[in-house]
């Protein structure tokens, strides 16, 4: 019995052309599955920085908070259950994010909304929903302080791989008077902070995430500041008593020549305290003036504890009631005083609440 083998006119037989075809099939195959793979990972890039670049334009557009406070404006939550743990959750909707307002109110163009794509870089990204979380707070009277964070979350089932929602912190102050239904008065952007107080006090960290004012004032006209005072009538004033553990005395000054205002004090160059007494500057133990000149007087005792110069509110070496004895001077017993050299022979003192 005779065989036969068929071959093509390239001298191939027909098990030989259908084993080359199964190996074509199975390399364009795979050729097919990685060009799907790298396209698929493409995309995957194309949209982390789509997001990475929504991230980016929401903080500079939150940032100021005047688009932040034209969403919120018009919506509410229950500040009472405002707690660890259980954020109160505001979907905006359809409600879009703008880019910008104008100084006018009017919103800028539109950022981003529910449905949009998360920029330019992807076709596939998609914002499932828009929603601001307020996880803490505290309730001062009809107003209250909150932290809160935007979340933006993207549609898993139309991209490539589930990404994280995006996050962008901010801060709002609310009117709580009902705190069932408060709502936003005012509100700022990423890392913000906010308090009350009155114009040109400077703040304070009152708790980590409060701010209040402080006792400093500034005089924003003539570049001032007070303690205590709004009404500094110098670089620095201080109402009340002034504590320091040591005090140096800058200025040197030449004793008997003149000065204003009177009250003044400075040092000669020595470091002897000089006052400044009716325009001129004197030793502050001398006569009238200095120390003397405040609205609870002073007074001088000597080297053995009797008094040398009088209050002239007590008549004595003494305070008024109510008021402190403060020691500002004292004059050191020179080698022809008449006593043992370096004694002190007299110490000053001034009176303040």
């Amino acid at each position: 019995m005779k065989s036969y083998l068929i071959k093509n006119k390239q001298g191939l037989s027909i098990i030989e052309v259908l084993v080359a075809t199964g190996i074509m099939a199975i390399l364009m195959a795979g050729f097919a599955s990685m060009m799907l793979n790298q396209n698929k990972e493409t995309r995957a890039v194309a949209e982390i920085l789509s997001a990475q670049d929504l991230m980016k334009s929401m903080i500079g557009s939150l940032a100021k908070g005047d688009v932040c406070y034209y969403i919120l404006s018009t919506k509410t939550f229950n500040a009472n259950q405002v707690v660890a743990g259980n954020p109160q959750i505001i979907d905006i909707g359809n409600q879009p994010i703008y880019s910008s307002m104008a100084a006018s109110g009017t919103p800028g163009p539109v950022l981003i909304k529910k449905g949009d794509k998360a920029s330019a870089y992807t076709s596939s990204l998609e914002v499932e929903s828009i929603q601001f979380e307020i996880t803490s707070g505290t309730i001062t009277g009809p107003q209250g302080n909150f932290q809160g964070r935007w979340i933006v979350n993207f549609d898993g089932s139309k991209s490539v791989r589930r990404l994280k929602p995006l996050s962008v912190t901010a801060v709002i102050t609310a009117n709580t008077t009902v705190p069932a239904t408060a709502g936003t008065i005012s509100c700022l952007g990423s890392g913000g902070s906010m308090g009350s107080g009155d114009e040109n006090f400077l703040t304070k960290w009152a708790t980590d995430t409060e701010i209040k004012q402080s006792v400093i004032y500034e005089d924003p006209v003539n570049q001032r500041i007070g303690i205590g005072t709004t009404t500094p009538s110098s670089h620095l004033a201080v109402s009340g008593v002034l504590s320091s553990g040591k005090l140096q005395v800058m200025d040197v000054v030449v004793e008997n020549t003149a000065c204003t205002p009177n009250g003044l004090v400075a040092s000669d160059a020595t470091g002897l305290l000089l006052s400044c007494q009716s325009a001129f500057w004197k030793k502050a133990t001398g006569s009238g003036g200095g120390f003397f000149s405040g609205p609870y007087g002073g007074f001088s005792n000597n080297g053995y504890g009797a008094c040398a110069k009088a209050n002239p509110n007590t008549s004595g070496c003494s305070c008024p009631p109510g008021t402190t004895a403060y020691p500002v001077g004292s004059t050191i017993c020179g080698p022809s005083c008449g006593i043992m050299a370096g004694s002190i022979t007299s110490v000053t003192s001034t009176c303040d609440l």
